[in-house]
């Protein structure tokens, strides 16, 4: 196998794969929507489903905040972000889990030789806890979350900040996501994508953001670099 995916690598020029987190790697779903309804909870504002949470993951935590909060509600905008920061520190670890399938692509890819990072819109500092907490330390190159002054995705900015500092060029990294962000941070970036149909979006809603590559379970990405 690793033979086979390291022939693919030289031929298509894929020498790293960057990976999305929420709904790529693990299942976060459960822990962001407790959180924030916990937190809306606190503020007395009405609670919000789990598939309404699931549209609104993404595009970072203050567009979540934004969303989640009723028309009439935008005053209590940073109230919202520090008290679900808080609770969600507590309870990150809680329910999320990695999707089946993750830990055998990762393994291979390192036995391949092929070179893995994450990049998040979520607080980088979470990014790292709940990353190294469910695949340790170590098991990525970089990881990076969204940090002060710096642009979230689907700007461009993250993917060519780690470009530059793993010294690899947009044709040589496959950029695996679930969202519409992905497919279009794929795009602003310059970067070929492979779009998870497991995570948080439909594959409807992945083709409507420009997505040409879609699988459904996290193994076939093997199967897509070995052909």
């Amino acid at each position: 196998m690793s033979f086979r995916m390291a022939e693919k690598t030289e031929k298509t020029g894929y020498k790293a794969i960057f990976f999305d987190l929420d709904g790529t790697l693990v299942n976060t779903l459960d822990d962001l929507s407790e959180a924030m309804n916990r937190a809306l909870a606190e503020l007395g504002q009405p609670g919000r489903s789990k598939e309404e949470c699931r549209e609104m993951i993404g595009r970072g935590l203050g567009e979540f905040v934004r969303a989640a909060l009723p028309e009439n509600a935008g005053h209590l905008q940073d109230a919202l972000l520090r008290k679900m920061k808080e609770v969600y520190a507590r309870i990150c670890l809680n329910k999320t889990y990695p999707y089946p399938g993750i830990c055998e692509v990762l393994s291979a890819c390192k036995k391949a030789g092929i070179r893995t990072a994450v990049v998040s819109n979520k607080a980088h500092e979470m990014t790292v806890r709940i990353t190294e907490h469910y695949f340790g330390v170590g098991a990525f190159e970089e990881i990076l979350g969204q940090k002060e002054g710096m642009k979230c995705k689907p700007d461009p900015e993250p993917m060519r900040f780690l470009l530059d500092k793993m010294a690899l060029r947009a044709e040589d990294v496959l950029y695996v996501g679930d969202s519409d962000v992905d497919v279009r941070t794929a795009q602003n970036a310059g970067l070929d994508c492979v779009a998870a149909g497991w995570g948080f979006r439909s594959a409807e809603q992945l083709r409507q953001a420009g997505a040409k590559k879609i699988i459904d379970r996290p193994i076939e990405l093997l199967d897509y670099l070995r052909h």
